[in-house]
Order: structure tokens, then C-alpha cells, then sequence
């Protein structure tokens, strides 16, 4: 039967290209996870019991999961870290909340989650590609 997993040096090059990927998913998670805090505040969710645990949503790794496709863009709750964070608290804000195009700090969802999520999917096929899938 013949070996189906990519060449090693296209395996190694995904590494790389993965490492660079989780750089950059943290960076671009940090303006989103001021939004959902400054909305926990701001919208009534339970915000005591979600700034408790607001910790997880800056553990980078946690962004590196394969997204949820049952949450659409902009629905932030497509990262799944995001969804446990609000499901903590019970307070998942609702799908309508997300799609609004209110901006803080200049920005809305769409803003925040487009970029984030092509990023999360293009590290889940690189991966694959290296081997590494988690799911």
C-alpha cells in the first residue's frame, strides 16, 4: 500500500508555516477578546462569573482549534474557546448580537472574526498536512 502522507519536506514547511500562522491568531485575538469583554460589561451578561474565567480566552492555544461551523461569521462563538468561555456564565449573547455592526474601537465583529477565522482554517489544513491534526 503507498505512503498517502505528504513529502517530509512539505510536512516541515507546514510546520513553519504553522508557527508563524499561531502568531499571528494571537495577535489578531487580542482586539477580539477586548470586544467580548467590553460587551460582557456592557450587555449585562453575567459579567462577574465571564471575568473570572477571562483568563482561558488569552491562552493562544485555545485558538488553534478547528472552528465550529455551526456558528457563521461573525459569530465569535465559532472559535471554541469562545464558546466555552460564554457558556460558563450562560451568557452566549445571542447570534443576532454578533451580527450587528456596532464598532468599538473602530470595529465590528466582521471586522474582528473574518481575519481570525481564515487564519484558524488555513492553520487546521496546514496541519493536516503536517500530521498534527487535533480535533
Amino acid at each position: 500500500m503507498a505512503d498517502e502522507s505528504p513529502p517530509l519536506r512539505e510536512r516541515m514547511l507546514a510546520l513553519e508555516q504553522i508557527r508563524s500562522i499561531e502568531t499571528r491568531i494571537i495577535q489578531r485575538s487580542v482586539p477580539l477578546i477586548r470586544r467580548l469583554l467590553h460587551d460582557a460589561t456592557n450587555f449585562e451578561w453575567d459579567s462577574k462569573a465571564l471575568e473570572i474565567t477571562s483568563e482561558v480566552l488569552r491562552r493562544g492555544e485555545l485558538w488553534w482549534s478547528p472552528l465550529d461551523e455551526d456558528f457563521p461569521c461573525p459569530d465569535p462563538r465559532c472559535f471554541p474557546v469562545v464558546g466555552q468561555w460564554l457558556a460558563t456564565s450562560n451568557s452566549t449573547g445571542g447570534s443576532d448580537h454578533f451580527l450587528q455592526s456596532t464598532r468599538v474601537e473602530g470595529q465590528t465583529y466582521l471586522d474582528l472574526v473574518s481575519p481570525l477565522r481564515d487564519l484558524v482554517s488555513e492553520r487546521t489544513r496546514l496541519a493536516r498536512v503536517a500530521g498534527i491534526t487535533r480535533d
